[in-house]
């Protein structure tokens, strides 16, 4: 793409919210600092373990920050989803060492480039208006440590929920009403099992009455949960159906999101069911609300899929012991 021109780096960093409020001489400096990235799905931007000296704001698009476990052992943990408006990488401001994570274009989209040791000295060089832009990067930090605080206290009570000694019936139901008060907006959660014998997926625990419809196999949702790993949300039409159907029992619920449950024991993997959590707030869930939603519901299906196990192996362990020699 051709390089813009000094009028579309200023509305380019007047889009974001750390920039916004400069005045417009100081973004006209900021502009000789400034580039244009465009990125494709799939793209990444900076790498785990390696060096980037660039700071990023991103104009359209959304952007993944996940990490990968040392060895690359166990599952890569899905850190933030971040959109328009949003500053990242701010590591590169501070010091020139390789990043603690990577981040990836989720879509398409276009992102503000800064060079960190450029815009260093630049907030340097103009103190009086350096320092706000520092303490935009502090607040912003301040405000993901404290979600990642709030994030990590749900997922430990989840765990602790699951893990203690009670029978499953109890501490399944227990861990959806203790997420139901955690989770802000989160007005109904149910979770799903796969039932071989009618070819459908039936509500097996909920944090409050649970609805008596079943998902049938076939079901077109039911098709999408089996194409994903990720959280998958309903349309309006979708939704306005289900409460028709009666598996959405609250009328003012505006958006519904579906976590699935894989089951990868055996050579070909199979959805196991999927936990249900639906919102009263208008619009989409969050990115972030869905990252938790899919941290915790494969929480759930974890315990889940071990209770399963108990139960198949106390099965076959009654069936041998009734099992008599001919």
């Amino acid at each position: 793409m051709p390089n813009p021109t000094p009028d579309i780096l200023q509305q380019s960093l007047k889009q974001i919210r750390l920039f916004s409020a400069l005045p417009e001489d100081l973004l006209d400096r900021l502009t000789l600092l400034t580039s244009i990235r465009t990125v494709r799905k799939g793209e990444s931007i900076f790498l785990q373990n390696e060096p980037s000296p660039y700071c990023f704001g991103i104009l359209f698009g959304r952007v993944r920050i996940q990490r990968v476990p040392k060895n690359r052992q166990g599952p890569t943990k899905r850190l933030g989803d971040l959109g328009p408006g949003e500053f990242f990488g701010e590591s590169a401001l501070f010091s020139d060492t390789a990043r603690s994570a990577t981040a990836t274009a989720d879509t398409d989209g276009q992102l503000v480039t800064l060079l960190g040791t450029k815009l260093r000295a630049w907030i340097g060089e103009q103190p009086e208006h350096g320092v706000p832009i520092m303490l935009g990067l502090l607040q912003s930090s301040l405000e993901r440590l404290q979600e990642t605080s709030t994030e990590l206290s749900i997922i430990h009570g989840v765990e602790r929920l699951l893990n203690n000694t009670r029978p499953f019936g109890e501490s399944l139901p227990e861990t959806l009403r203790f997420l139901e008060n955690a989770l802000p907006g989160i007005e109904q959660l149910v979770v799903y099992e796969r039932s071989e014998s009618w070819e459908e997926f039936i509500p097996c625990a909920a944090a409050q009455d649970a609805p008596e419809k079943a998902l049938p196999f076939q079901h077109p949702f039911s098709q999408r949960l089996t194409q994903s790993e990720a959280p998958s949300t309903l349309t309006a039409a979708e939704l306005d159906a289900w409460k028709v159907r009666g598996v959405i029992l609250d009328a003012d619920v505006q958006a519904v999101a579906a976590v699935p449950i894989w089951n990868r024991d055996n050579a070909e993997s199979v959805l196991e069911g999927f936990f249900l959590a639906a919102s009263r707030m208008l619009g989409t869930l969050s990115p972030n609300q869905l990252l938790l939603l899919a941290t915790v519901g494969q929480m759930i299906g974890e315990a889940l899929l071990r209770h399963k196990r108990i139960e198949d192996s106390q099965a076959r362990q009654r069936h041998t012991r009734n099992t008599f020699p001919k």
